[in-house]
């Protein structure tokens, strides 16, 4: 079945004439600089071109997820209104996008928040269930699944750059890696450093879990092993000059 999908929508780009698009299993999304009205009735076309393919395919989209989103760092932005088949396309200011929650500056700030909330719950319950083993791996095999899990997902679209986000995330591991030092040795390590308790209980930062995580995926990314051209594109090998201070 996914094969006979994949094979009739195989074309749908080719409809496109100004937009690029992004497809995911029965999700497509269509993208473009609008930096004028004209930008707008391009778009437009687009949007008519693939209401057309669909009609000819007899492959009809849901009306009810039709969504339109501007992001951009400028305050004032073109907003036309945009229709599909003659119905109205809903314009949003936040949307949640294969779990991400995305915002106009993409700030990601919103995100980061539901994130920890939900992560701070789930917490709460795996420290509490944890304590019935006295195994503490137990504890940790709970931890990464259930909490280093929600902080961590697609981490590398939305990851923090602002110390207080930056902050937040890490007070929950800090809670958690206090809760297992004193499963482990017998005491809570009420003055010793947070960065000294993560390393005595075998954890890293999640900041530095997210800097190995991204060195990783580019590699992988230089190597072949991920099929990103967008990303690959961006992405080159920097050789300084001869007789260049950094040779030295």
């Amino acid at each position: 079945m996914a094969s006979w999908f994949a094979l009739m929508v195989n074309d749908l780009p080719k409809v496109l004439q100004v937009c690029k698009c992004l497809m995911y299993a029965d999700d497509l999304k269509i993208y473009t600089s609008i930096k004028s009205t004209v930008d707008s009735e391009l778009l437009q076309q687009d949007i008519d071109a693939i209401g057309h393919w669909s009609e000819l395919n007899d492959m009809h989209f849901n009306v009810d997820k039709y969504r339109v989103m501007t992001f951009g760092r400028l305050q004032s932005h073109v907003e036309q209104f945009y229709t599909l088949l003659g119905c109205p396309i809903q314009r949003v200011v936040e949307i949640r996008d294969l779990g991400v929650l995305l915002d106009p500056q993409l700030t990601f700030r919103n995100h980061i928040l539901a994130c920890c909330k939900s992560a701070k719950k789930t917490l709460g319950y795996v420290m509490r269930t944890a304590s019935h083993f006295s195994d503490t791996r137990v504890a940790m095999v709970l931890y990464n699944s259930f909490v280093c899990s929600k902080l961590e997902f697609d981490e590398m679209t939305w990851g923090p750059y602002e110390a207080k986000y930056i902050v937040m995330m890490e007070r929950l591991q800090r809670k958690f890696a206090r809760y297992i030092f004193r499963r482990i040795y017998g005491y809570y390590p009420f003055l010793y450093p947070s960065l000294f308790v993560i390393g005595m209980v075998g954890m890293e930062t999640l900041e530095v879990r997210r800097a190995v995580h991204t060195v990783v995926h580019y590699l992988r990314l230089l190597r072949g092993g991920v099929d990103n051209p967008a990303a690959l594109s961006g992405v080159g090998p920097f050789v300084p000059a001869r007789g260049s201070p950094h040779l030295a």
